[in-house]
């Protein structure tokens, strides 16, 4: 008898472990699939942000220079 509740026990045990890496899993896919949503969200941002520098730089408004410290930086051109 005392066999049959350890055999109980442990099949219970091995349940709840199979049910807590389940619940893991789902997390991890719900987290993967929220990263990339935001992932493809920034990249649609930064893709219209640069199509919006290039259509100022067409406009000839703006001009585009490597500043020393900072990297490049857009100007704004005086007429």
């Amino acid at each position: 008898m005392r066999c049959i509740n350890t055999i109980d026990n442990l099949s219970l045990l091995l349940q709840v472990i199979d049910l807590e890496i389940l619940l893991k899993d789902y997390n991890n896919k719900d987290l993967m699939r929220e990263f990339q949503h935001q992932n493809k969200d920034y990249l649609e941002t930064i893709i219209d942000q640069n199509k919006e520098i290039i259509r100022l730089l067409k406009e000839g408004k703006w001009s585009c220079g490597r500043d020393n410290k900072e990297g490049w930086r857009l100007h704004w051109k005086e007429r």
